[in-house]
């Protein structure tokens, strides 16, 4: 279920892998990806808003080199856990950033600084995927990115950064 969930994720956020093996990746917000875990019905997915340290050293780095499988990396976290209404449940401990590169490009976060995260809950961890696009991680510096889940959650307007398709009259 869960590397489905990822690889339908994956495929809704990269557009294209060129023979140059750049990625394309479609701008998405914190809405569009509550959206579609909420559409999958992910019960599995946590959403958190706080601060995330590791050793920036242990992420796979992008190039020739890049893994071709996932890496785990261990990081701590301290912060909220989105409850019924609010970012209301503390949770600190462990949580593992696993790595997911692509076409030799990985994905990238800063150690030390506030996120909002969609993490995976596993039997005896917290996982948060990170993909070339960084599609489960969002700068949480300004709060922005967490109301922006709260409106969704509250079932109110759930704002969409996608680009809108042009719209033919044919």
């Amino acid at each position: 279920m869960r590397s489905v969930l990822i690889s339908k994720v994956a495929a809704a956020l990269i557009l294209s892998a060129t023979q140059a093996a750049a990625l394309t990746c479609v701008p998405m917000g914190p809405g569009d990806v509550y959206q579609i875990i909420a559409r999958e019905e992910a019960a599995e997915y946590v959403v958190l808003e706080g601060r995330l340290s590791f050793d920036p050293t242990s992420l796979p780095q992008s190039g020739k080199s890049a893994p071709k499988k996932p890496q785990r990396i261990s990081a701590h976290f301290t912060g909220l856990m989105l409850g019924e209404r609010f970012f209301d449940q503390d949770v600190t401990g462990e949580l593992l950033i696993e790595s997911h590169c692509e076409a030799g490009q990985c994905g990238a976060l800063q150690d030390g600084e506030r996120y909002l995260l969609f993490a995976r809950q596993e039997a005896d961890a917290l996982v948060l995927p990170l993909d070339p696009c960084v599609s489960f991680a969002f700068s949480a510096a300004d709060g922005a990115a967490g109301d922006v889940i709260l409106q969704c959650h509250k079932g109110l307007e759930c704002p969409s950064e996608l680009p809108v398709p042009p719209v033919s009259f044919d």
